[in-house]
């Protein structure tokens, strides 16, 4: 169990605090995994199911399980948790939180090579735009922009729903929009280790900010060391960049607070679902992407 949920990830070392102010020079060979970060044990259960069934549903099961186990003298077979659920008694079983229906009708996405590499999201230095004033003497440096790797889109988040990301331990990002129960952080890289996850904002391009939340990673300060070192290196420019503290954020707190009105519903914890969230495509940089 634990070679498939801590697969690509290497020995470490602890990322110190101080890193956050470091100049950006590129990651030395003994640090590659510092900040890494295994999906959370209460995921776990979810990663391992051959379906991906809702890892909430799939935990008030387990519960129901240890309590059969406990009450009687259990069948062999049952031993299993998932031949319990899907061939023994736990068929039959219906929860208070969670159905049958719900159990069986519910599948988180796990993206493979292929599908992963449609949200899979790279800085790109693009020309400054135009002065309004139409000085040309006035030398404005590129600007480094997030755009799709699969279309050359620029990233340009909607605000329908919560926009989600990913860092994985090769340093790619990948970005797409949350849909409860179908597509979370862990979707990405399907349950592997991460270095840095969390809730994003951009437009045209640019972030505007970000919150490092993740209930699939539980993110930590190693883990926002890690997104702003990744960010750094591929020279994006960090002081037009709101970072947002979630709401149970427990560690050392890095930024100064945003005071910006319109970022305060990215650190909210409420799941937006709407009709559109249904569509497979949906999150994908083919409809979404602007140049």
């Amino acid at each position: 169990m634990m070679k498939q949920l801590t697969r690509g990830l290497r020995k470490y070392s602890v990322t110190s605090v101080a890193d956050m102010s470091a100049s950006g020079d590129q990651h030395k060979e003994e640090d590659e995994d510092a900040g890494a970060s295994m999906l959370h044990k209460d995921f776990w259960l979810e990663a391992l199911d051959d379906q991906h069934r809702y890892g909430f549903h799939l935990r008030a099961f387990h519960r129901a399980w240890k309590d059969d186990m406990a009450r009687r003298v259990p069948a062999a077979a049952d031993a299993s948790f998932f031949h319990w659920l899907d061939h023994g008694r736990g068929r039959y079983v219906e929860l208070p939180d969670c159905s049958q229906h719900a159990l069986r009708s519910t599948h988180v996405q796990y993206c493979d090579e292929q599908t992963r590499r449609q949200y899979e999201v790279r800085f790109v230095s693009r020309p400054p735009p135009r002065s309004s004033q139409g000085d040309e003497s006035v030398a404005l440096e590129p600007v480094v922009l997030a755009e799709y790797v699969a279309t050359g889109k620029l990233v340009h988040t909607d605000d329908l729903s919560k926009w989600i990301f990913v860092i994985d331990l090769e340093h790619k990002m990948y970005l797409a929009r949350k849909r409860k129960g179908v597509f979370h952080h862990s979707s990405f890289v399907a349950g592997a280790p991460i270095f840095a996850a969390g809730k994003i904002m951009i437009q045209q391009g640019q972030i505007i900010a970000i919150e490092p939340h993740s209930g699939h990673f539980k993110p930590t300060l190693k883990n926002l060391t890690a997104l702003v070192r990744t960010l750094r290196n591929q020279h994006v420019d960090l002081d037009l960049i709101a970072f947002i503290r979630p709401k149970k954020w427990s560690c050392a707190w890095p930024f100064l607070p945003s005071h910006l009105s319109e970022l305060e519903d990215l650190a909210s914890d409420t799941d937006y679902c709407y009709k559109s969230d249904s569509d497979e495509t949906d999150g994908a940089p083919n409809g979404l992407g602007r140049r």
